[in-house]
């Protein structure tokens, strides 16, 4: 029939091998598209989290070595990106930096001090996606990180005792020891066992926090006792050992404590006395008064010996990165403290001896508004570990991390 078309089976075919090679080239575009661009994105976004951590706690540490000033925390958190190639132009990077946080669990700058919000985004280019769209696709991270000098909670307890040994003891005759106030302060003791001679001695806190599986019933928590409980690390770690110059305001003394302090003395307020020897060695009715100071015990056996009708009375530093500590002994000297007679341990703020056993000793003294040791003994009724939530009546607990 004139006009009519032959149908061609052979270029039928051409055509439909055609057709079905464009949807396989489209289909094997549309995988390498998710394995390529996809394992950039990917790649990328664990860059960019990297990225918005270190620029995050890059920001909460200038906060934290800078004593609270944000003065330079953007800008050292936007240094750290940069490294990063984050360099924040607006077209391959934006880095936005928030202080305090403007989102997430951390936006209370006065119950989260020192909080820094970082969030970086990149602009990736597409490759083989592109026969999906145009334009780059952003890949963002977000992190958030503290800085800060904090007192109270958790890492602030009232009494610590780090020893993994016995942690508390007496001296045969009935003693006692009390945290007050009674609504709030705890005591933790890390060790495996608790040894009291006499009958009626006792420690009470509101809380007690204990590794051991149970407690003697002299030791008691009013308003909770819990034992099989982590142990608790040294919350002050972080700190270095005292300068032996002065700095920053503080005196450091040690014209005549090189061997020890064995009679009465005043000490001078904002100061710190570095003592080595055997310590602080008193008796007789010899005394130690300072107010506004901190003794550093160091050595190999400078502790504290209280014999007689001697007295120990100190408060502790008010500024500085040792404000709140009265008593700082050496990490690496477990020389141990002792009283006999009517010597008398009376002093406010910390006392830290964490490879050393203390006393609490006397009658109806104060020792310290916080105790952190290897082990404690008791030699003394009444006497009270008055807990502090005080800037300057206790020491700061570092934090120092990412928080989100």
């Amino acid at each position: 029939m004139l006009g009519s078309r032959v149908s061609n089976p052979r270029r039928d075919r051409r055509g439909m091998v055609a057709v079905q090679v464009a949807l396989c080239l489209t289909a094997l575009m549309g995988v390498l598209a998710l394995l390529v661009d996809g394992g950039l994105l990917v790649s990328e976004r664990r860059h960019a989290q990297a990225t918005a951590d270190a620029a995050a706690l890059a920001a909460a540490s200038d906060i934290y070595y800078n004593n609270g000033s944000t003065t330079t925390a953007s800008a050292s958190a936007l240094s750290v990106a940069a490294k990063n190639g984050y360099t924040n132009d607006g077209t391959t990077s934006q880095v936005t930096v928030n202080i305090p946080p403007q989102s997430g669990n951390f936006t209370n700058s006065t119950k989260y001090p020192g909080c820094a919000e970082v969030i970086v985004t990149w602009y990736q280019k597409r490759g083989f996606s592109a026969i999906f769209g145009s334009g780059t696709i952003p890949v963002s991270a977000r992190a958030v990180a503290q800085g800060a000098s904090v007192i109270g909670g958790s890492a602030s307890p009232a009494i610590l005792l780090l020893s993994s040994g016995n942690n508390i003891t007496d001296n045969g005759t009935p003693s006692s020891v009390t945290v007050t106030p009674s609504s709030g302060g705890a005591i933790y003791l890390d060790g495996d066992s608790v040894t009291m001679h006499g009958a009626g001695s006792s420690v009470t806190a509101p809380y007690v926090y204990t590794d051991m599986s149970s407690l003697p019933s002299g030791v008691t928590g009013t308003l909770g006792t819990y034992t099989s409980q982590p142990q608790l690390p040294d919350p002050l770690s972080y700190l270095p050992e005292p300068p032996t110059a002065s700095n920053s305001g503080v005196t450091v003394n040690t014209t005549y404590q090189s061997s020890g302090i064995t009679g009465s003395v005043t000490l001078n307020s904002n100061t710190i006395y570095i003592v080595g020897g055997n310590g602080i060695d008193l008796s007789g009715q010899h005394s130690v008064t300072g107010t506004n100071v901190m003794i550093y015990l160091t050595g190999s056996s400078a502790g504290i010996t209280l014999r007689g009708r001697s007295s120990l009375n100190l408060s502790p530093l008010s500024t500085g990165p040792y404000a709140g500590i009265s008593i700082f002994q050496d990490r690496s000297d477990s020389t141990g403290w002792t009283a006999s007679g009517n010597g008398t341990l009376n002093a406010t703020g910390t006392i830290y001896a964490p490879a050393a056993q203390v006393i609490a000793s006397g009658n109806g003294g104060n020792v310290g508004s916080q105790i952190i040791a290897s082990s404690m003994t008791m030699n003394g009724n009444g006497n009270a570990v008055a807990y502090s939530q005080s800037a300057g009546q206790i020491a700061a607990t570092r934090v120092l991390g990412l928080v989100e």
